[in-house]
Parts: C-alpha cells; structure tokens; sequence
C-alpha cells in the first residue's frame, strides 16, 4: 500500500489520519528506486507555492527531524509520531529540501550534485524556505506538529540547529549493527535498479560517504573506500552514524533515543513530552505492529565488528543512564 500505510496503521489513523498521510505522500517526492516518478511535475509546483504561501503564516508549530540511518526504524518511529495528536509525518521530504538546497540530494533523485555537508552555504536563508513548507503543510493539515524523517540530517545538525525553531525536537533512531548490515544488502535486492540503488545513482551517495565522512572519523574506514560489498558499505554507514550521533551528545546537543533494543523504556520517555498516554493511537499502534529484533549474524571483517561493538555499547549506557533510570 503506498505512504507507507500498514494495517495497522489503518486501523489506528482513522480518516483524518489516512489523509494527511496521502497529502504527505505527495508532497515528499518520488525517489529514483520508487515508482510513480510522474507525480514529481505536479508535487514540484505545489512544494514551491507551498513555499510562496508560508511566508504570509506564521503558524505556532512544532518541528521533530527524526535522524539516524535509514533500516534502523526511522520510517516506523515517523509513523508513530505521525499518529499524535495534531502530527503530519512526512517520510523524507527530500524534493522540498532540494528547493531549499539544490546540492541537497546525495542519492540523486532530483538533482545533478549531492553532499552532505558541503552544499550548506546561506543556511539561514535556504532553511526559513523549509521553515515557510513545514508552515504550510501544517496549516493545510490543521495541524502544529511537522514530523520530518530525513535519517541523513544528522550529518547536517552542527550546521543547520540555529536556525531551528524553538520547539524543534530531534530524534535519533538506534538498531543494532547486525539488524542493520543484514537489513541494507536486503533493501538493495529489492528496490535496486540498473543505475540507482542503496547507494545512489551510478554510486553517488557511497561517493558522498568516502569523500566527506570517512575522512573525518576517528576510525580506520579509509581501506574500505573502494569496497563493492553492500554489508562491509553498511557497516561503514552504521558506524559514521552513531559516531556522528555519540559526538553531537557529547557536545551537548539534546536529542531524543528510540532504541529497538528498548523500544518500550524509549518510547514513552519520549512521547511523555507530549503527553501522549498508552491509550493513544501512537502508542497502541506501536504495541500492536512492533516485532521483536532477532539479531542475525553478520560477516564482517573483525576491526568492524569491534567498532561496532564498542559504540553499540556506548548507546546502550546513554538509554541505562535516561530511561531505563526511569522506569
């Protein structure tokens, strides 16, 4: 079904719900691996008057950029946040971030240049453009929380969290490394094509990864630049994520966890900030549609897997120091 919509997320979103989930399918965009690319022309145009027409709002909302690495449940916290009262959850609005920024698009979905980093010059001025959509959306919607999953905005957040309004929320989405580099190659045989797939157009966004996050890690990730291998790219990925993740926190950033490991404990320490109570619609769909991680084993080569194990480690004492204190 498209948006994203499961049965029990119909049994839980009500009609009100369905429909700001199709109006968010519109207006997000049509990646490279997806079908239905034609939509793109008409959510294009809408995106831009969209953005014409916020700079008259000035609407009182809520902005949550749900961050981390994509198959590491950010489309299903998205989901679950989408469901509060008063939430639009929009699922990678990257056509409206490439307005916002025409060198946004690290896949190649909409435009010629991509980067992580490099691109984010003006900030203030190209993210009040986002500001001026997420207004709109709400306004059309009738609602005041915009939910924003964009798993590689976390790479952005240094850049970009001046600009936030003061009632943005960051959330970080954790997995496990061994769910996750099982998880990708998985993605990869599904939904690749000739020239796109994980891992961008003709490579671009693994090109994204070598040139600009590799060579800022505190670990040894340079010899695998050159790797063909989906599981050793994931690894990579996972690890420049949750280091990225590891540094914003010890520099003081305040970002919310949701972790597969403690779904539960992490969940309603998050959602308690909005006063969402177990009867709600978010939180019963959580505990009707959340299947337990059954971790598989993952062939890698053995520096990864004790990186990877160390900085797994490190999350897991962060959620034992916040929520698990808490329950």
């Amino acid at each position: 079904m498209p948006a994203q919509i499961d049965d029990f997320y119909l049994k839980r979103a009500g009609l009100k719900g369905l429909v700001k989930r199709y109006f968010a399918w519109f207006v997000e965009g049509r990646p490279l691996t997806t079908r239905f690319r034609f939509v793109n022309i008409f959510s294009g145009f809408t995106i831009k008057s969209m953005m014409l027409f916020g700079r008259f709002l000035n609407k009182d909302i809520t902005v949550i950029h749900v961050i981390g690495l994509g198959r590491s449940g950010t489309t299903y916290l998205g989901k679950i946040l989408g469901l509060m009262n008063s939430a639009v959850f929009l699922n990678e609005p990257k056509l409206a971030w490439s307005f916002a920024w025409s060198e946004d698009d690290i896949i190649g979905s909409y435009s010629k240049r991509g980067f992580y980093k490099e691109h984010l010059k003006n900030e203030g001025k190209r993210y009040e453009l986002l500001l001026r959509f997420y207004q709109s959306v709400a306004f059309i919607m009738r609602s005041r929380i915009i939910v924003d999953k964009y798993p590689e905005v976390i790479f952005r957040v240094k850049y970009l969290s001046r600009f936030f309004l003061k009632k943005t929320t960051l959330v970080y989405a954790h997995r496990d490394w061994r769910d996750v580099v099982n998880s990708i190659p998985k993605w990869n045989l599904c939904h690749a094509n000739e020239t796109s797939n994980w891992w961008g157009l003709h490579d671009r966004k693994w090109k994204c990864i070598s040139n600009e996050l590799i060579a800022c890690s505190k670990y040894d990730l340079i010899k695998y630049k050159e790797s063909k291998d989906d599981m050793i790219r994931a690894f990579v990925e996972w690890i420049l994520t949750v280091e990225e993740f590891l540094g914003l926190i010890e520099a003081g950033y305040d970002i919310k966890l949701f972790s597969f490991e403690y779904p539960n404990e992490t969940l309603r320490d998050f959602l308690v900030d909005f006063e969402v109570d177990v009867k709600s619609p978010s939180w019963l769909y959580f505990e009707e549609s959340f299947n337990k991680v059954v971790y598989k084993n993952a062939k890698a080569p053995k520096d990864l897997i004790e990186i990877g194990n160390e900085l797994n480690s490190r999350v897991m004492s962060l959620i034992y120091q916040t929520s698990l204190q808490n329950v």
